[in-house]
């Protein structure tokens, strides 16, 4: 990506990420990204090219995050764990307010395909990811105990912002148990 290209679309995510997707229209993206029109459609031609590299952004900035426990030596069980403790931290975070692809698929669902795309690849690379810790972690039903940690995981990140208050730590304590069902 380009630097004007790079700072639309972190300004795109701020934006969608206060104020929603719809919410957001391309005067007030542009007004506060310092860009004029011309640039903005040089890059997006559409809004919703702008929001599908919007999520694809969110994925790698994740990604980046997660790699932070990822990209260690811990066990598959001490990485859950980890990327549980994330999330977690989210609860006391101001301006957290919610995944931004659970958000932007509850305003575009049946609306747009490739968004809708981005969305899920996004989420089926979280399972993927759940999927492998959690056989790297010696489970046999490990599809099935992933599946269980990625509905806790978006609960989390769904109720995060509603909550505002200190992590509850009890479901540290339930993702740890899951990994470790027999």
């Amino acid at each position: 990506m380009t630097n004007k290209k790079d700072e639309i679309v972190a300004t795109a995510i701020r934006l969608f990420s206060q104020h929603g997707v719809f919410a957001t229209g391309v005067d007030r993206l542009m007004a506060e990204s310092g860009i004029s029109k011309r640039t903005l459609y040089k890059y997006f031609p559409t809004k919703e090219h702008l929001i599908v590299e919007v999520v694809k952004q969110y994925h790698h900035l994740v990604e980046e995050t997660w790699g932070k426990v990822l990209n260690t030596a811990l066990s598959g069980k001490e990485k859950i764990l980890g990327i549980f403790e994330m999330a977690l931290s989210n609860f006391e975070n101001a301006s957290f307010n919610g995944c931004m692809a659970i958000n932007v698929m509850a305003e575009y669902h049946e609306k747009n395909k490739d968004i809708e795309n981005a969305c899920s690849d996004f989420k089926r690379w979280e399972l993927s990811l759940l999927e492998d810790l959690t056989k790297q972690a010696g489970q046999k039903n490990y599809k099935e105990i992933a599946f269980q940690l990625f509905v806790l995981l978006e609960g989390i990140f769904s109720t995060a912002k509603l909550q505002q208050q200190k992590p509850p730590r009890h479901l540290l304590a339930l993702a740890e148990e899951l990994i470790e069902k027999k």
